[in-house]
């Protein structure tokens, strides 16, 4: 099983992953989320380790030095210290690997996109999620390897069941 999940912003892919990660054991890979601050607003993004909890953040507004994506600077210690090794754990010991997502902000890391390719070519079984608007390279790679699941308000409520369903027959 090689599933691809996209959809528009906000629509749930990201708590379709956590979900996942909590209800079918043996996942290795990571997660994203957003940093909001205590008026509400979006700040930057987190990155989390499903395997050992461990967090970090993937991109911050006050991050000024290195790459960027629109206002949010990449945080490439947090990246290295968590993206690469969680992502060669998922590759080397977990029994399914979780990936998301591939998006502008994690492309910026240099090691992040071969790391991607390893995920594609695992015989292991992969969630990932990617956003709608990527297109190109990779993105095609994506299509070309992965079922792919595009999460709507209708189905969002049902997909993570359906995927747990699939990855524990497995």
């Amino acid at each position: 099983m090689k599933t691809a999940i996209t959809g528009a912003p906000g629509i749930g892919k990201t708590t379709i992953c956590e979900q996942l990660a909590a209800e079918v054991p043996g996942a290795g890979g990571i997660i994203t989320t957003e940093q909001r601050n205590d008026k509400g607003l979006r700040v930057g993004f987190s990155i989390q380790d499903v395997h050992t909890g461990e967090h970090g953040t993937l991109a911050h507004i006050d991050i000024t030095s290195g790459p960027k994506v629109g206002k949010y600077g990449i945080d490439r210690k947090d990246c290295e210290r968590i993206l690469i090794p969680a992502m060669d754990h998922a590759l080397n010991s977990a029994d399914w690997i979780l990936l998301d997502e591939v998006g502008p902000m994690e492309l910026k890391v240099n090691s992040f996109l071969p790391l991607v390719r390893r995920v594609l070519k695992s015989n292991k079984p992969i969630v990932l999620t990617y956003q709608q608007k990527l297109w190109g390279g990779i993105v095609e790679e994506i299509k070309r390897v992965c079922k792919l699941e595009v999460v709507t308000k209708e189905n969002r409520d049902g997909m993570a069941a359906k995927l747990a369903e699939i990855l524990k027959s497995l």
